[in-house]
């Protein structure tokens, strides 16, 4: 038989948020933490989710070619197949074959090789982050395993 829970009447079957024997106050004190380190993250991320239209991908499956981006971008990596923020990627290349990502000079205000790394990483998880002060511009996901350029905050404008 189900209990029906009463208005203003604490359900001992109900978690509650506030401090308790079982749940003390620091315990509560880091979740507070966690959700708005969450929360500070998503917000820092919005605007790269938002493509401004300042990159695109360049190739057409199944051989991803052209070969230079267009005049007046800069490229900044290859991707076989995998996930990105920049709209537009399609379907993944064969192999060995990858699509470009191009930015427009203006969109680039630091020099990616010395702020943007391709993590490779044979037990990287395919969920695993970028380094705290980076953001994921792609990742190329190959046999489960992520290989994401991460670059410093700011580098390239999406």
């Amino acid at each position: 038989m189900m209990k029906r829970r009463r208005e203003g009447i604490h359900d001992p079957e109900t978690p509650s948020y506030e401090a308790s024997p079982h749940r003390p106050r620091h315990a509560l004190e880091a979740r507070m933490i966690r959700l708005l380190s969450r929360l500070l993250l998503a917000s820092i991320m919005l605007p790269i989710a938002q493509s401004d239209g300042n990159c695109e991908w360049y190739g057409t499956w199944p051989t991803c070619l052209p070969d230079e981006c267009p005049s007046g971008t800069v490229e900044v990596g290859r991707m076989r197949d995998g996930r990105s923020p920049v709209k537009g990627f399609g379907y993944g290349c064969w192999a060995p074959f990858k699509k470009r990502l191009c930015c427009k000079k203006e969109a680039v205000k630091a020099d990616i090789s010395k702020h943007c790394h391709q993590l490779i990483d044979v037990n990287r998880r395919a969920d695993d982050p970028c380094p705290i002060g980076q953001s994921e511009i792609f990742a190329d996901l190959g046999h489960h395993v992520a290989h994401p350029l991460c670059c410093d905050w700011g580098t390239i404008v999406i």
